[in-house]
């Protein structure tokens, strides 16, 4: 890859020792030949793409199937990713015989350079294909199945490897990576690994205790003991029964509310103001 010196004989950086290490980072940059073309004109990995996808709190929490839908080239299935018209020809460009470099000679330096015929590519398609002219992939809308992780949170994402855009020159596809937004739920709301719920209990439950049954994900029912004197606000906690997370699993935190009766009957307000007497309430 080397120019030519004034007495005809090939020029590398390695020639230039008396300036130190100048010469060998010269001679990395640019006398790599064949090696540079490679790495830089070879195989290439696709680009990644994003995606989002609205997931219920529900499947959240416990995992799942979804599907997102996303935009993404796929090679050509006339030309199979060639480029080329089937039945026509693909041959070495005749300028870089393949390379896809071309050594270019500025003030006694040689310069490496994409071949301005076959942008880099070392083929020159003889006729494109009519399909996806020329630059073998075609458009698409794909609708994929995916996993939800059981315990994503709102914003977590998945990467799906292999799932991006198709590479070049026979190159590895990249991936997709999704954001997953979580729906939010009338009942629940959480935050880590917690889920929490509020749910109601009557005045006489409140002041004389009872048990009652508190929905918990998956729609089952979980026995929730409330004592006597059980005062409004107050958070009791179902051990277990929040999100996995990893290897830890949370808990589900109940706040009581207490209902106050809004309309007594003539014959209930006497009896209750008789109590508030009896317990010295002020009213």
């Amino acid at each position: 890859m080397g120019g030519t010196g004034g007495g005809g004989e090939a020029f590398t950086f390695e020639d230039v020792g008396g300036l130190g290490d100048l010469g060998s980072i010269f001679s990395n940059i640019f006398d790599r030949g064949g090696r540079f073309r490679q790495e830089r004109y070879g195989p290439q990995k696709g680009e990644d793409l994003s995606a989002e996808v609205e997931v219920p709190f529900d499947l959240a929490v416990k995992g799942g199937k979804t599907v997102v839908t996303i935009s993404r080239n796929d090679l050509c299935d006339r030309c199979r990713g060639t480029g080329a018209e089937p039945g026509s020809k693909v041959a070495k460009c005749p300028q870089c015989a393949g390379a896809g470099m071309i050594s270019v000679s500025q003030g006694g330096f040689a310069v490496s350079r994409p071949c301005p015929r076959c942008y880099g590519r070392g083929e020159i398609v003889a006729e494109p294909c009519v399909k996806c002219s020329g630059t073998g992939q075609i458009s698409a809308v794909k609708r994929l199945s995916i996993t939800v992780p059981k315990g994503i949170e709102d914003g977590g994402k998945i990467r799906l490897r292999g799932l991006g855009q198709p590479g070049t020159s026979g190159g590895p596809a990249g991936d997709l990576i999704v954001r997953v937004n979580v729906a939010g739920d009338r009942f629940f709301t959480r935050k880590g690994a917690n889920i929490y719920c509020d749910v109601k209990i009557n005045l006489a439950q409140a002041v004389l205790g009872s048990k009652i049954r508190v929905r918990t994900m998956g729609d089952r029912k979980a026995l929730l003991k409330i004592p006597p004197g059980t005062q409004p606000g107050t958070k009791f906690r179902l051990r277990g029964l929040g999100a996995e997370a990893g290897d830890k699993t949370g808990d589900q935190l109940v706040t009581v509310n207490v209902e106050i009766p809004k309309h007594l009957g003539a014959e209930s307000k006497k009896l209750f103001e008789q109590l508030a007497g009896s317990l010295d309430l002020k009213h």
